[in-house]
């Protein structure tokens, strides 16, 4: 079973509590403000890719592993898969990495610098088999006109 993620968590008892949850709203309200307008980072490139979120409403410091990337919303699916537990369970949520990154509240268990030369070697791979593709159709179809050529040839007396 999958357990409420740790920002979904539910808000504490009431008095103190009440506080609390609304401090830890403000912050998250912060994060997310801060980035508005801002380019993204980060976007599909980071999935598969670990992380710790020190989450802005204080619930805590846990470990995901990217799971998606939301184009419509800019946010980013994540799992805890055994890294980490809320509440002894294993835990989905969707967060705005990138604000949560801007406001130093993410840390990368690869280096950066890895993973852009991991994207770049895959896009790199994509190229070059595409243009493989593109040029064995070009084969293919040179070797078509010709036979077509030949026939055509052949069956004027040429």
């Amino acid at each position: 079973a999958t357990a409420a993620s740790p920002a979904m968590a539910p808000a504490p008892p009431a008095a103190a509590g009440e506080a609390l949850g609304e401090a830890a709203l403000a912050a998250v309200r912060a994060v997310a403000a801060a980035s508005e307008g801002l380019p993204l980072l980060f976007r599909s490139e980071i999935v598969g890719e670990v992380v710790t979120i020190d989450y802005p409403d204080g619930s805590g410091i846990f470990t995901v592993r990217i799971l998606g990337y939301d184009e419509v919303n800019r946010w980013h699916k994540v799992h805890s898969g055994s890294l980490s537990f809320w509440d002894g369970e294993d835990f989905d949520d969707e967060v705005d990495l990138n604000a949560f990154y801007r406001s130093s509240r993410i840390k990368f268990h690869r280096s950066l610098s890895a993973i852009h030369r991991d994207r770049w070697d895959r896009q790199r791979t994509e190229r070059h088999a595409q243009a493989e593709l593109r040029a064995r159709g070009a084969r293919e179809k040179a070797r078509e006109e010709k036979a077509l050529l030949e026939v055509a040839l052949s069956s004027s007396g040429a």
